[in-house]
């Protein structure tokens, strides 16, 4: 179970009108839920009590660049929080109690340069006081021309993994594996010193982009996954945004996350954060 840090704190003032826009009239509690704190995307806790059932862990990536509305309207959609503020340190404090993993939400033009994902690194690891030994890249942003590229950045950077190659609109193995590997880079004719561990599917991937893939029976598709990765030994990493336990505005991330585990996950199935796969 991994969570891309988005959008952890609300904004007020914009998510309350555009739930009114989106579902009319009968999103007035929900919007009026949203300045009085009751409707927020402050979930951490509800993944990790949840999680917890399957003796598993989160691994949550945090983004360490603070973006702008005028920079997203701009072209550069990086998140809004700080994560030096008092309320991501009491955050990081719950996380490390909880045995936690926290990594690198790279931002969306980090992948140009070794030096910016080596800073973000640090930002992270200085402000959780935890050791960052990989990344997933906001909106799964790579260098679009060669994505290897960007992974032998992620080396020079000093990370020990990677967790990005998924693709837009559909569930699976953008690779055809769905075990860690070590990306050969054909510039350089050499095996990467770093590991890509494959999401197999986001949460978006069985809800808002179903009119994309053309799915019509998301549980049979995450079946197949999860069966696929049972009986050659692979893994199978879900991408879940940190803010989808809310289950108002997001009635299938979390949710239905939840029902698949309960009916699906058993025993057999061993629950490894990305960096504890590595050992």
């Amino acid at each position: 179970f991994t969570h891309d840090v988005d959008y952890p704190q609300i904004i007020r003032w914009i998510e309350a009108p555009r739930e009114l826009l989106k579902r009319g009239p009968r999103a007035i509690g929900s919007a009026i839920g949203v300045p009085r704190g009751s409707n927020h995307f402050w979930t951490f806790r509800e993944w990790i009590d949840f999680e917890s059932q399957f003796g598993a862990r989160p691994t949550f990536y945090f983004m360490a660049r603070q973006g702008s509305l005028l920079q997203y309207a701009l072209g550069r959609p990086d998140d809004f929080y700080d994560i030096r503020r008092p309320e991501f340190t009491r955050l990081f404090g719950e996380l490390r109690d909880a045995g936690c993993e926290v990594g690198l939400h790279a931002s969306y033009l980090a992948h140009r340069s070794a030096e910016t994902i080596r800073v973000e690194v640090e930002r992270v690891s200085h402000a959780s006081g935890m050791r960052v030994l990989g990344n997933r890249h906001h909106f799964w942003h790579m260098d679009p021309a060669d994505p290897n590229e960007t992974l032998r950045r992620h080396e020079l950077a000093g990370l020990q993994y990677d967790s990005s190659l998924g693709l837009e609109f559909f569930p699976g193995y953008r690779r055809g594996i769905c075990h860690p590997f070590r990306p050969f880079h054909q510039g350089e004719r050499r095996e990467l010193g770093i590991v890509q561990v494959p999401p197999a599917w986001m949460d978006d991937h069985f809800d808002g982009r179903l009119a994309q893939n053309g799915i019509t029976d998301p549980d049979a598709v995450a079946q197949r996954i999860v069966q696929t990765a049972r009986e050659t030994g692979g893994v199978t990493v879900v991408d879940y945004h940190s803010r989808g336990m809310n289950a108002d505005i997001y009635p299938r991330w979390g949710p239905w996350l939840r029902r698949f585990a309960e009916r699906e996950l058993d025993a057999q199935i061993a629950f490894r954060t990305p960096g504890e796969i590595l050992n």
